[in-house]
């Protein structure tokens, strides 16, 4: 059984696919009134394909909010952000299963669905 699902990417038009780590960053060290939620997702995973056009609604009815930002993680797209993520929150047990939302205020996670 094939659960790739390459033929199907994570696709979003309001929320911000995270690439780099250049924009990884500036997430994790704003200490300003920004909050940041990360979906961390992955291709092959049923309930994040699920999971994805839920999150862009709620982008899209909150797009007015100027200290909100959303965004995501392919971890299939960007392996080895995962790893810079874990790392940079000191959360070894991020990415242990799909999907998983995390919000960031002032550096620091204010919650997670883990």
């Amino acid at each position: 059984m094939d659960f790739t699902h390459k033929e199907q990417p994570l696709l979003v038009d309001s929320i911000v696919k995270i690439h780099s780590a250049e924009q990884l960053m500036p997430m994790i060290s704003d200490t300003s009134d920004q909050t940041y939620i990360i979906s961390i997702a992955a291709n092959w995973c049923k309930p994040s394909l699920k999971s994805l056009p839920e999150l862009n609604k709620f982008a899209q009815e909150n797009a007015d909010r100027s200290n909100v930002n959303i965004s995501y993680l392919d971890v299939e797209s960007a392996p080895g952000m995962l790893n810079y993520l874990r790392s940079a929150l000191q959360q070894p047990e991020l990415g242990s299963s799909f999907p998983q939302l995390i919000s960031l205020h002032r550096g620091t996670i204010i919650a997670a669905h883990l």
